[in-house]
C-alpha cells in the first residue's frame, strides 16, 4: 500500500515573505487551479520555491485571503477593466483569477465585515449593489463568468444576512430607516436605473438568486445567537411579505419561465 506523502504546513515567517501583488496572484492561483509549475517568487527578493508548489500556493493563497490587503485587491481582481478607474492597464484577469477574488469577497463579509469602518461598510454596500446590476450574465460588455457573478450575490447575501435586524448597529446605518434590504432589492430590480441595461430575464434571475442564497446562507454560516434572532425578526415580520408577494407575482406572469417559476418557489 502506497504511502501518503505528509502535507507541508509552511510558517507564516515563510507565506510573508511573498508580496501581494498580481504577479504572485496569477501564480498562486495557476498553481492551484491549472496545476502549473512554473515557480512561484518573490520579485523583490528572488526568493524562490522550487518544490510543493501546490501546498505552498494554496497556503498562501489562504494567507492573503485573511490579510487587510485582501479588500483593496478584491476589486482590481473580479471588477471588469472597462470599469477600473484610473487603470490604464490592457490586462483582462482570467476567470481562475476573477473567481478567487469574489471567493475572498464572500470569505472577508463572512469573517472580516466588522473591522471596517462605517464608511467602509457604506462604500461595501454601493460597491456589490454596483458590481451585481453592471456585471451580471446579461451585461453586453462587462459581464463576468457567471459562476464568478454567482459569487458576488453569495457574497451580497451574506452581506444582508450581517446587517439586518431591529436593534442591530450597522441596520439604521446601511439599510436607512427602512432596514429592509430585500424591498430595496425588489424595488432596484424593478424600477431602478441602474439595472436598465439588463433584459426583464436577466433582472428576475439575479433576483431569484439573490432571495435563494439569503436563507442558505443564514442556513450555513456560524452566527451568534442576537444576530440569527436579528435574521429571524427581519425576515417574518419585513422579508417575507414582500417575498410572497413578489413570488405570487413571478407566477402569475405569463412570460415568466418554467425554471424561473421552480426558482421562485423554492
Amino acid at each position: 500500500m502506497a504511502r501518503t506523502q505528509p502535507r507541508i504546513i509552511f510558517p507564516t515567517s515563510e507565506l510573508e515573505k511573498f508580496e501581494v501583488n498580481l504577479q504572485n496572484l496569477e501564480r498562486a492561483v495557476n498553481s492551484l487551479f491549472k496545476g502549473s509549475h512554473s515557480k512561484f517568487e518573490n520579485v523583490e527578493s528572488g526568493t524562490r520555491c522550487l518544490d510543493s508548489n501546490t501546498y505552498f500556493a494554496h497556503q498562501w493563497l489562504i494567507w492573503v485571503q485573511k490579510s487587510p490587503a485582501a479588500w483593496d485587491m478584491i476589486w482590481y481582481v473580479i471588477t471588469p477593466r472597462n470599469q477600473r478607474q484610473n487603470d490604464q492597464s490592457l490586462v483582462e484577469m482570467s476567470p481562475e483569477l476573477q473567481y478567487f477574488g469574489a471567493n475572498t469577497l464572500q470569505f472577508k463579509i463572512q469573517k472580516s465585515l466588522t473591522t471596517l469602518s462605517d464608511e467602509d461598510i457604506v462604500s461595501l454596500r454601493d460597491k456589490l449593489f454596483m458590481l451585481i446590476t453592471t456585471t451580471s450574465p446579461g451585461a453586453s460588455q462587462s459581464a463576468l463568468p457567471k459562476f464568478v457573478h454567482t459569487r458576488i450575490l453569495v457574497s451580497l447575501a451574506a452581506f444582508i444576512v450581517r446587517t439586518v435586524g431591529d436593534g442591530h448597529q450597522l441596520s439604521d446605518l446601511v439599510w436607512g430607516p427602512s432596514g429592509d434590504p430585500v424591498g430595496q432589492l425588489v424595488n432596484l430590480f424593478s424600477n431602478g436605473q441602474a439595472v436598465q441595461s439588463l433584459d426583464a430575464h436577466s433582472r428576475l434571475n439575479i433576483l431569484l438568486q439573490l432571495l435563494t442564497f439569503i436563507p442558505e446562507e443564514y442556513a450555513t454560516s456560524f452566527l451568534s445567537k442576537r444576530l440569527r434572532n436579528y435574521v429571524q425578526h427581519y425576515c417574518s415580520q419585513t422579508a417575507m411579505p414582500c417575498v410572497l408577494n413578489l413570488v405570487m407575482t413571478f407566477l402569475k406572469v405569463s412570460a415568466t419561465t418554467v425554471e424561473q417559476k421552480s426558482s421562485a418557489l423554492k
